[in-house]
């Protein structure tokens, strides 16, 4: 075998790596720590004008499965806790820029959240910054 298909094939899983790899960051502020994990909760996300409800759904949806993978259990009625979050940033940035030229087509989500009890009251609140400078996703 040659030597240029030898580092072709040494190099491949490599390169197929690199086309698939993301590079992702999030921030999490607490502005107010729950006291404790909640053992059920209610989801609810809004999101502004304009925004690609298809996008918005699996958004909640990632966060219901982290949620569930907690062990807290998720439904759609009557949770322990209701978390209310608020999409106040929202590009998806452009997957094939982002790929080609790493940060070119960044993508960014903002988020604020209020944890409330199931009398209504605040017991909780976050702000969630995420981005996404590099890779195929």
């Amino acid at each position: 075998m040659g030597s240029m298909l030898k580092n072709l094939l040494r190099t491949s899983p490599l390169i197929l790596l690199t086309l698939v790899a993301s590079c992702a960051s999030a921030k999490l502020d607490i502005i107010e720590p729950l006291a404790e994990t909640p053992q059920s909760v209610v989801v609810r996300l809004t999101a502004p004008a304009g925004s690609d409800p298809q996008v918005v759904a699996d958004i909640q949806q990632s966060i219901e499965a982290t949620l569930t993978d907690k062990g807290v259990s998720v439904g759609e009625t009557a949770g322990e806790l209701t978390l209310d979050g608020r999409v106040t940033k929202l590009d998806p940035g452009n997957r094939f820029a982002r790929w080609l030229l790493p940060a070119a087509g960044a993508g960014t989500l903002d988020t604020d959240w209020t944890a409330r009890s199931a009398s209504g009251r605040k017991v909780g609140a976050c702000s969630i910054h995420g981005s996404i400078t590099g890779g195929f996703f």
